[in-house]
């Protein structure tokens, strides 16, 4: 969970972008 003082709302996912990421294709998660 991201929370974002400019945002009215937290950013989160269910899954683990971390484990598909590679470091020329990140995951759009991290985009």
């Amino acid at each position: 969970i991201i929370e974002l003082p400019s945002h009215p709302f937290f950013v989160g996912v269910q899954f683990h972008p971390e484990f598909k990421s590679r470091p020329g294709k990140p995951s759009a998660v991290f985009l």
